[in-house]
């Protein structure tokens, strides 16, 4: 039997006014340099406006052209795009796709593997950079979970789960 492991996030804010705790973490992990990842429809809704104005007291960057079911492939392109920059703290705001390709970054920037590699043996997996996931659908639990999904366009119809 695989040997399995679950790890709760240490903290999880809920209600009115919680986004406003980003400052409180940006001070706790002393965060010089954050990389948003979002999608056009929620960032152009507005949802991400006060996300991004918090951010703005520090290095900040924006991604929100992933599709709505990245490949492994579209999540590499976009990790190759901010590699070159150091981050401290990655947001993932969106739904599934948008959090899983976040929480795929926070263990592969940094990291001598890719996502490829992640999908043979996902036990390779190491946490390089803290993250926070605020999710603007219900239903997903992607925030909750240590899992990543993505397609293997080679193999349509079939996704990786990393773990």
């Amino acid at each position: 039997m695989k040997q399995c492991q679950l790890t709760i996030p240490a903290v999880t804010y809920a209600g009115i006014g919680s986004i406003e705790k980003i400052t409180d973490i940006m001070k706790r992990e002393q965060t010089s340099s954050i990389l948003i990842f979002t999608d056009k429809g929620v960032r152009s809704a507005g949802l991400t406006k006060r996300i991004e104005e918090i951010c703005a007291a520090v290095k900040t960057t924006v991604i929100d052209d992933l599709s709505s079911e990245p490949s492994y492939q579209d999540v590499e392109r976009v990790i190759a795009e901010v590699c070159v920059a150091h981050v401290d703290l990655i947001i993932g705001v969106g739904g599934g796709s948008v959090m899983d390709a976040a929480k795929l970054a926070s263990i592969v920037l940094g990291a001598d593997y890719g996502v490829r590699d992640l999908l043979k043996d996902p036990m390779i997996a190491k946490k390089y950079i803290k993250s926070l996931m605020i999710p603007t659908t219900c239903g997903t639990g992607s925030e909750a979970t240590c899992n990543s999904i993505v397609a293997i366009p080679e193999q349509q119809s079939k996704q990786g789960i990393v773990n």
